[in-house]
């Protein structure tokens, strides 16, 4: 009640500015391996990117240092592997953040597939409408940037999706990405970035799993109404 009234009277304050509300918990608390019972603690600050608003919050996480586990928002970091674990159940979070200081709402993401689908959108146009918007609506924040947030968009959208993807696709029930997801470009410091060389070595296995899944999608979900939606394959 003090903190509203503090940010009602002093709405330019810098502590009312940065003062975070939304506290985001780790998916589980319990760990998959050992089922301990795992103790909360703060992880990180960063921003919460909606359509029509960015808004402060804080991270928090569940180490397992048994398992070398923690249990993050939507996903689970494996200490020895360097690496984000998916799960089916972490993939259900409302909110999307692998790492960096940007948090994606699920909605903001299946919007811009939504865009992306019908040929409206690209990443860098996408970004460059999220934050007209916000200034329309005077809720902008000055330390996000067109290039900042269409480079982060890029690398969440593209593990989210790729997810939904392989869940639905295959049997597996989790996925492992680099955690250095947020590498914006294919080389880094004279080498290939970890998420070049991720898609690199699985991209014949995700291609069999799209064209295995989709010339047999009828005896999953029965006779299609078109009779001809497998009859052209576009790559």
């Amino acid at each position: 009640l003090h903190l509203s009234e503090y940010k009602r009277l002093r709405p330019q304050s810098g502590f009312a500015r940065l003062f975070a509300p939304n506290l985001l918990l780790p998916h589980r608390t319990i760990c998959t391996i050992c089922s301990d019972q795992l103790k909360v603690i703060f992880h990180s600050a960063a921003i919460i990117v909606f359509w029509n608003k960015a808004q402060p919050c804080l991270l928090y996480k569940a180490d397992c240092y048994r398992c070398r586990r923690s249990f993050r928002v939507s996903s689970i970091y494996l200490f020895d592997h360097k690496a984000s674990l998916v799960t089916s159940e972490s993939q259900k979070s409302d909110y999307v953040h692998y790492s960096g200081s940007l948090v994606f709402s699920k909605e903001i993401l299946v919007s811009f597939s939504s865009q992306l689908i019908d040929d409206h959108v690209t990443f860098d146009g996408f970004a460059a409408a999220v934050l007209k918007t916000y200034r329309r609506l005077s809720t902008s924040v000055d330390s996000i940037t067109a290039d900042n947030l269409a480079r982060s968009l890029q690398s969440v959208w593209l593990y989210y999706e790729l997810t939904n993807f392989i869940l639905m696709t295959s049997k597996a029930t989790e996925v492992s990405y680099p955690y250095a997801m947020s590498e914006g470009r294919t080389r880094v410091n004279g080498g290939q970035s970890s998420r070049a060389i991720f898609i690199e070595r699985n991209l014949d296995w995700i291609y069999h799993l799209f064209t295995v899944f989709w010339s047999h999608h009828g005896d999953v979900f029965g006779a299609c109404r078109c009779d001809r939606c497998s009859s052209v394959l576009i790559i």
